[in-house]
């Protein structure tokens, strides 16, 4: 069976390790296309070792598991709560990190641009770039001052601009299962890596791509994972199973169903977690199901991480290309051929995927977001 370290999709008795593939083929005979991470490690999980181990010693656990299978290992650095706490779990457990490596578009550090202002009122995905001033950057000077040991890699997205437009399928051939507006920074990887890995050595790169998803139904609480979170962390073309995501591990699957257990134990528990619901009828508004999913994200932060620190964050992307994240793209006038040849390549592919198969909001539109099959936490 053919698996990727960001599992595969299959349709019908086909088998993908390309989400686009999948998509044009199901389109063709009309069918449905399912996701499997891994679901036999997940489905074959002791159960009853749920609430035995605390969160903290696995995601120690987890570090330490890291560390001795790669003699490098690199931290993308998000600035978010799930990448924090993997920085803070290495650096808090004396657990040697090599590097921590973060994508930007530098560009947009040129004041005189103007392409923003950095400020802490705005909290909607339009204000994103401020991260860098009020999460990011300190998180790195704090790094660099007392723990200067773990090296600081800066690489600049922006680098993958001509690539893009010298071969724009090329580029979306390799980030397969999520075209979004910011697509080279998904095409970019630490310089470190490919040098070590040509000269012999194993190289983990780390994502912290998110938490899982629960589920209150009627009569079960089920644990997800989705092909859109796997699809932030693409692997490294020259070091294709590198990738490591720190939380969904099958090597590990304790703890991505501790986080779940957790999360679904908080839900009980919280006052205000409780009155959060994903019902039918909310998924049929948009509005409400992202008020409600980032209500809930921002509570779990403290409820899963214990070291977070209400670092500066905005809320989640509501336009499904990620126009509003990065909405300096639009404001750049050097960035008008790259958007032109992006928004012309996406309606191409969009054109040959099903409709049952896309999501559309406003004017934006992306494939559907495909999770695996429930896992029970808890029957009802």
């Amino acid at each position: 069976m053919s698996w990727t370290v960001q599992g595969r999709w299959e349709v019908q008795d086909e088998i993908f390790t390309n989400k686009y593939e999948a998509l044009v083929y199901a389109t063709e005979i009309n069918a449905p296309v399912n996701f499997n991470f891994f679901n036999h490690v997940w489905d074959s999980f002791n159960r009853s070792l749920l609430g035995t181990v605390p969160l903290t010693e696995l995601y120690k656990q987890r570090a330490e598991q890291l560390r001795k299978k790669y003699d490098y290992l690199i931290l993308y650095y998000s600035g978010g709560s799930d990448s924090y706490n993997i920085l803070r779990t290495f650096i808090d457990n004396g657990i040697k990190l090599d590097e921590i490596c973060v994508k930007w578009p530098m560009r947009v550090l040129d004041r005189s641009l103007n392409l923003y202002t950095p400020n802490t009122d705005d909290i909607t995905a339009y204000n994103y770039l401020s991260e860098w001033d009020y999460a990011i950057k300190p998180t790195l000077d704090w790094v660099e001052q007392n723990h200067p040991g773990i090296k600081i890699q800066m690489v600049d997205w922006l680098d993958g601009k001509d690539r893009f437009l010298a071969n724009p399928n090329a580029m979306f051939d390799a980030v397969n299962h999520w075209h979004d507006i910011e697509l080279p920074s998904l095409n970019t990887w630490s310089p470190s890596e490919e040098k070590l890995v040509s000269e012999g050595k194993t190289v983990g790169g780390i994502y912290g791509v998110d938490k899982p998803y629960v589920i209150f139904g009627a009569k079960e609480t089920l644990m997800y994972l989705s092909d859109a979170c796997v699809a932030m962390g693409p692997p490294n073309p020259k070091n294709p199973t590198g990738v490591e995501y720190f939380y969904w591990a099958p090597e590990m699957p304790h703890l991505a169903w501790e986080m779940a257990y957790q999360t679904m134990l908080a839900q009980k528990e919280d006052q205000e977690l409780s009155t959060i619901k994903f019902s039918a009828k909310i998924k049929k508004d948009p509005v409400q199901w992202n008020e409600n999913y980032q209500r809930q994200q921002k509570k779990m932060r403290y409820k899963l991480y214990n070291n977070w620190i209400d670092t500066f964050q905005v809320l989640k992307p509501e336009r499904l290309d990620r126009s509003d994240k990065h909405a300096w793209i639009y404001k750049d006038p050097t960035m008008k051929d790259y958007r032109e040849t992006f928004h012309r390549i996406m309606n191409e592919r969009v054109s040959n995927v099903g409709e049952y198969l896309l999501r559309r909001r406003d004017d934006t539109v992306m494939y559907k977001l495909i999770k695996t099959k429930g896992f029970i936490l808890e029957k009802k």
